[in-house]
């Protein structure tokens, strides 16, 4: 197995099938819902260009500029190489899950994104999915592909995890209006590149401060 991290993107068509194994160890992330799925979708020859389970608060820990960054990124999800089509595999309750957003790029690629508490849940019934074949359901997937999930189901989804990791309510509070900041300047461009890294100096405060509470917890 060549020499990876979790930003490399490689071409499984090209490995052997007898040489997968190794492969599906590394990207499923000690998920065994993610392995069980991988290896479905390849098994079908439906193949990812990317693909993650979630990663909370004790996994993510980047170094930019010089310091460390903490960040939750508290979806799954799996994005198909161009034509390998899953959508047509997806059954109603899972194109509808107000938690699961399909998305569809010009080049034909197809992605899903799985939020909330139980999205390991969702990844297995994903899996059922494709073992139970195509379904007739493409009039409803022009209904929801490319359909925005609601803010509110996001946010409801980190609020769950908050509230699972030992968060205090002024923490929550205080991140969900960073949050809140970062976005709206995304689109208006408004906050100095100063103001930003203040804000983001607070945000990474809150999440080393929780991130340390829970380790002594887990003592």
């Amino acid at each position: 197995m060549l020499d990876l991290n979790h930003n490399d993107l490689i071409d499984i068509e090209t490995i052997p099938k007898d040489e997968r194994k190794d492969y599906l160890d590394f990207f499923s992330e000690g998920s065994v819902e993610l392995k069980r799925c991988l290896k479905t979708m390849w098994d079908m020859n439906l193949y990812t260009s990317a693909c993650c389970k979630g990663h909370d608060l004790t996994e993510k820990v980047y170094m930019y500029d010089g310091r460390e960054f903490f960040f939750i990124d508290l979806y799954a999800y799996f994005c198909m190489k161009p034509n390998n089509n899953i959508f047509e595999y997806l059954s109603e309750q899972l194109i509808t899950d107000p938690y699961i957003h399909i998305s569809k790029f010009e080049d034909d690629r197809e992605a899903i994104y799985i939020y909330g508490r139980d999205r390991l849940k969702k990844i297995n019934g994903l899996t059922k999915d494709l073992k139970t074949g195509k379904k007739d359901n493409s009039i409803l997937l022009d209904l929801y592909i490319n359909k925005n999930i609601s803010n509110k189901f996001v946010k409801k989804s980190y609020r769950e995890y908050y509230y699972d990791n030992n968060f205090y309510f002024d923490e929550i509070k205080r991140i969900e209006e960073i949050h809140d900041a970062l976005t709206y300047d995304a689109y208006t461009h408004k906050l100095s590149q100063e103001e930003i890294d203040v804000i983001c100096d607070e945000h990474n405060d809150i999440l080393r401060k929780i991130r340390t509470r829970n380790l002594k917890k887990e003592r």
